[in-house]
């Protein structure tokens, strides 16, 4: 009499009462759609011999036919093809299928499943394939197959590049004045007094980009401090700030202290 053959697949699969993280995820996105597809994408991968199944065509979609192994995949999940990609993608960045396996060949396998039916598989000789063996089957391996262009973005020098540009932002984080900004600064300009180190001043200026009730502000106080302010008066204008100092003190929102001697403005 011949042996039973070996089984490949399982009845059942844990389904824990607390939420994980992808679970979450799905149902704050989806609602109970989010649940069901999750759910449903387990028993369909523990009803599948050996667990795991691609959903990848490429030779139909070449040749622009019909990708039967996806439209088999989302019709046994009564699910959209669209919001069903976005549900798996969710999947694969929280770990709950491997991401490396579904970016590479849409190959929809899950470790934590395979861990959890370690029960099922005790008295079998037979065990789940494994990560290695998954691989294999699909002829795959990390080292030799081609980046995504996601991949790309994150190999090292690419990290080093974006880190040096960032940095080199971090030290000169202002882009050139808009027109708008420097038409602003050129009223702002004319009516300071004591018009030094410009370029400081437009790097000040464009890091505060005050809008036209701002610049308001900040001339009707220059003006009044021109005629009225006693550190401004003082020594022919020597105790004005520079304007690059006077902006990043906010000095438009000083107190005044006003000339009481009589003595004129310096530059009068």
């Amino acid at each position: 009499m011949a042996g039973r053959a070996e089984k490949h697949i399982v009845d059942f699969f844990p389904f824990y009462v607390k939420d994980g993280k992808t679970l979450f995820i799905l149902e704050s996105k989806y609602g109970c759609k989010g649940t069901g597809f999750f759910t449903n994408v387990m028993r369909f991968l523990c009803l599948t011999p050996d667990h795991h199944f691609c959903i990848s065509d490429g030779i139909n979609a070449i040749n622009g036919g019909i990708n039967a192994e996806l439209l088999y995949f989302f019709s046994k999940l009564h699910c959209d093809e669209e919001s069903g990609i976005d549900m798996l993608n969710i999947m694969a960045e929280t770990g709950k299928i491997n991401k490396y396996l579904w970016l590479k060949k849409k190959i929809i396998y899950s470790e934590s499943l395979i861990n959890s039916l370690s029960e099922a598989y005790r008295k079998r000789e037979n065990k789940p394939l494994n990560y290695d063996q998954v691989l294999a089957i699909y002829q795959l391996t990390a080292e030799e197959m081609p980046l995504t262009a996601e991949e790309i973005e994150l190999t090292p020098a690419k990290i080093d590049k974006e880190k040096k540009r960032k940095e080199k932002k971090k030290r000169n984080p202002l882009t050139p004045l808009t027109q708008i900004q420097q038409d602003r600064f050129d009223r702002f300009w004319k009516v300071y007094p004591n018009r030094k180190s410009k370029g400081q001043a437009e790097k000040a200026f464009a890091k505060i980009n005050p809008d036209e009730q701002l610049l308001a502000s900040m001339i009707a106080t220059i003006e009044r401090a021109k005629t009225q302010d006693k550190q401004w008066l003082k020594d022919n204008g020597d105790f004005i700030p520079h304007p690059a100092t006077w902006l990043n003190a906010k000095g438009w929102e000083d107190e005044i202290v006003v000339q009481t001697s009589g003595e004129k403005p310096w530059y009068e």
